[in-house]
């Protein structure tokens, strides 16, 4: 777990001064952070780094997180404490600390005090913490495909596909329509838009602004939470699938791709570690093809005592194919 517990002080001491917080959009990689944390007979100590990398997702024990990746020694006894810049600000709060194995030495990982300002009216309530959901298949928009649809800026998100019966598809989202805005909140990469539509509750009623048939156009969208049935469907590498047809192999540039499309992922099952996103397409498993979802249950079931397996994939963000590991 995270470590973090929200108390209700009663009676706090006068001196008690609350820690004044900072807007975690303005960190920047290369900036200095302090780490303030209880190693194991070391109580109140403070660690010094720098932010290394920004928007680091899939990890655990926060895989939908967009997390602050930083370079300081840290033990585990910092987890749970603040991480604050040189003004004594407080940035974020320490998730993780990485493995040498894993990560290297000295990485550690931060979520940004920005998202939990976002839950925290639901954590102050006792509610539990709901993402909205939209139902569509994203990428963002390269410069090449935003002069073919005739998008003046060149930025925004592509729909490559829509689930039947998801939000997006009752709210007249179509695949080729570019998502340019979010309740508000500019869309220029899929990141972007994956994280304004995580921030509003499931039964939020919000606007959509987009691109199609050359000129703007604003939808109404009620966001929902991921589809029961793919959930249902999962397999033990935290996976729902489904066939990919040649509309949407034509959708993601790769006529000649053959696999299953990856429809949900369980964000703590082992394939979210692995780095595998909806709208992923598996190509093979153990380097045998996958073409379609009956053969891949079947190899799916043939491993499923193994401790591992190696998945061929078409990434649908960077539209290159990659081999990965997914372990149990």
């Amino acid at each position: 777990g995270i470590g973090v517990a929200v108390l209700a002080l009663q009676d706090p001491p006068a001196e008690l001064e609350p820690a004044v917080l900072a807007d975690s959009d303005e960190l920047r990689v290369g900036q200095s952070v302090l780490a303030v944390g209880s190693p194991p007979d070391l109580h109140l100590s403070v660690a010094a780094g720098v932010v290394s990398a920004l928007d680091r997702r899939g990890l655990d024990p926060a895989p939908l997180a967009s997390l602050v990746q930083t370079h300081m020694a840290l033990q585990t006894g910092y987890v749970g404490g603040p991480l604050v810049n040189l003004d004594g600000e407080v940035v974020g709060v320490t998730v993780l600390v990485g493995t040498e194995r894993l990560h290297g030495p000295g990485v550690a990982f931060a979520v940004p005090i920005g998202s939990v300002l976002e839950v925290l009216d639901d954590l102050l309530a006792g509610r539990e913490v709901a993402r909205g959901y939209l139902g569509a298949y994203i990428r963002t928009l390269d410069p090449a495909m935003a002069e073919t649809f005739g998008l003046p800026d060149r930025r925004g998100v592509l729909v490559e596909d829509v689930i039947a019966g998801s939000p997006a598809d009752e709210a007249g989202l179509a695949a080729g329509d570019i998502v340019l805005e979010f309740a508000g909140r500019p869309t220029h990469t899929a990141e972007e838009l994956r994280n304004a539509v995580a921030a509003t509750r499931p039964g939020t009623r919000v606007n959509v602004r987009i691109w199609r048939d050359e000129r703007e156009r604003t939808l109404r969208v009620t966001t929902g939470t991921p589809e029961e049935t793919a959930a249902d469907e999962m397999d033990w590498m935290g996976l729902g699938v489904q066939t990919l047809t040649a509309d949407l192999a034509r959708g993601l540039g790769q006529e000649d791709l053959t696999g299953v499309l990856v429809a949900d992922v369980d964000p703590a099952g082992p394939a979210a570690r692995a780095g595998i996103s909806p709208g992923d397409v598996i190509i093979s498993i153990n380097r045998e093809p996958v073409p379609d979802v009956e053969t891949y249950r079947e190899r799916v079931e043939q491993i499923a005592e193994a401790s591992r397996a190696l998945l061929r994939i078409h990434d649908a963000e960077t539209g290159r194919r990659r081999f990965l590991v997914v372990r149990r």
